[in-house]
């Protein structure tokens, strides 16, 4: 092997380990967020429990799709799952709507969406880092968590539209 072969092979072993480890990182941080998402929705779950008696509430698990794009701005389509929160014949969806891991440092940023027919625009739920962090709506931007919620629940289920 010549200087300039072995130069290429430091170069292409370089290479090959550097995008090991980013795309492990990608996936790990990726199985995060499916993580979080699992834990959001039990979350939810848990906090609209009083209303799993009432005639006419039913939730539900509905399979979903999201955009989810890597540290090389690579995008997937993912199917996952989001929650159904159905009031007689109206419904409010909460679904991953966005998926990103990128920059030097491998930031995880995500979007989970709330949105219905009637509302004027749907709510989002970022995740920054494994946090579910804030919560916002047009340019309102909120602490997310469990009060938050149930009050945009509150405030929301009365202009559904079938």
């Amino acid at each position: 092997m010549n200087s300039i072969q072995h130069a290429l092979m430091i170069a292409a072993r370089q290479h090959i380990e550097e995008r090991r480890q980013t795309n492990d990182a990608s996936l790990e941080a990726a199985a995060l967020w499916v993580e979080h998402l699992d834990d959001l929705f039990n979350s939810i779950k848990l906090w609209i429990s009083p209303l799993e008696g009432l005639e006419g509430f039913s939730l539900k698990e509905i399979d979903c799709s999201y955009t989810a794009t890597d540290s090389s701005d690579r995008e997937n389509q993912i199917n996952g799952r989001g929650l159904s929160l159905a009031f007689f014949d109206t419904e409010i969806r909460v679904t991953p709507w966005d998926f990103q891991v990128g920059g030097s440092l491998m930031t995880a940023k995500g979007v989970v969406q709330v949105f219905g027919k009637g509302l004027a625009a749907p709510y989002q739920i970022h995740y920054n880092d494994g946090i579910f962090e804030k919560m916002t709506n047009g340019s309102n931007e909120l602490n997310f968590g469990e009060l938050l919620f149930t009050q945009v629940l509150a405030d929301e289920v009365q202009k559904l539209k079938p």
